[in-house]
């Protein structure tokens, strides 16, 4: 995967950019695959479930469990890649061995 990612990516200039360009590739490939799950189950029910006529399809409202999966599931994985941002975030606004400076005032 090295070629995608010098094809998509620029030198790396850091050891900081290891880890925004591991980032950056695993949302890329997160995308690719979680759209092409939808389109493939999107694609099935759309032939599964075509219109024929005289078939009489039963009246439901909602389906909790349903409901639930499609909102928890992508709420979960946000929280992931906040917290894996976050983490990489103070990581790196604070250099290595920065050390933080002590101005001392005297009382003269």
């Amino acid at each position: 995967m090295e070629w995608l990612r010098s094809a998509l990516l620029p030198p790396q200039g850091s050891d900081f950019a290891k880890d925004i360009d591991f980032a950056y590739m695993f949302i890329l490939w997160l995308s690719i695959v979680l759209f092409l799950g939808i389109v493939v189950a999107m694609t099935y029910f759309a032939w599964r479930f075509r219109y024929v006529p005289g078939r009489v399809t039963p009246h439901q409202t909602h389906n909790t469990a349903l409901e639930l999966t499609w909102s928890v599931l992508p709420l979960l994985l946000c929280i992931g890649l906040f917290f894996w941002g976050i983490v990489g975030y103070t990581k790196f606004a604070v250099g290595p061995h920065a050390e933080r400076q002590r101005n001392a005032c005297s009382g003269e």
